[in-house]
């Protein structure tokens, strides 16, 4: 009897992942003090050979497949994108550049200052704290960014009209 209330005592703790391309989230976390669930993985290929950079994850405080819900909604979200290859740190500072309107210009040159070489398995996160974002590296705090404009054109990319490519947004967007 007390192996069975044992194992059942350690099934409902254990925690739930989602994987995808080999690369394994968790189902919930916390954020800021809040609990936040996975709303879905997507990756993100580049390169007309579809060359995989990183496995991306949303969280949020309830499961949407909305983009419009998502972008407007004014409750903590967190990204996380999980490389899956080195990339330097021009690179990436050009893909940012690439990606927003020009009006964002130096608020996109204080983003791009934070922005390291990323090695395989680092992992570079987002958290929209509804009037600014907050750049984390391997969990360290890189800095902050004011303003919602700036903060829904950064999650615009990923999930808005113009992803980087159709499996990023649509596995971003599961809901599920």
């Amino acid at each position: 009897m007390k192996t069975i209330i044992l194992s059942i005592l350690l099934f409902s703790t254990a925690a739930f992942t989602a994987t995808l391309e080999k690369v394994t989230f968790e189902d919930k976390m916390k954020v800021q003090g809040k609990d936040l669930v996975l709303n879905g993985l997507g990756v993100r290929l580049a390169t007309w050979v579809n060359i995989r950079v990183y496995v991306a994850g949303l969280y949020l405080e309830k499961k949407s497949k909305n983009e419009n819900e998502i972008l407007n909604s004014k409750g903590l979200k967190y990204l996380s994108m999980r490389f899956k290859r080195d990339v330097d740190a021009e690179s990436i500072r050009d893909a940012w550049t690439e990606s927003y309107d020009k009006k964002f210009s130096a608020k996109v040159k204080k983003l791009n200052a934070m922005m390291p070489d990323l090695k395989e398995k680092d992992d570079l996160a987002v958290t929209f704290l509804g009037e600014k974002i907050l750049v984390s590296v391997n969990g360290k705090e890189k800095g902050q960014i004011a303003g919602k404009d700036f903060e829904k054109a950064t999650l615009a990319i990923f999930i808005g009209p113009k992803p980087p490519n159709k499996e990023l947004k649509e596995g971003l967007l599961k809901g599920e």
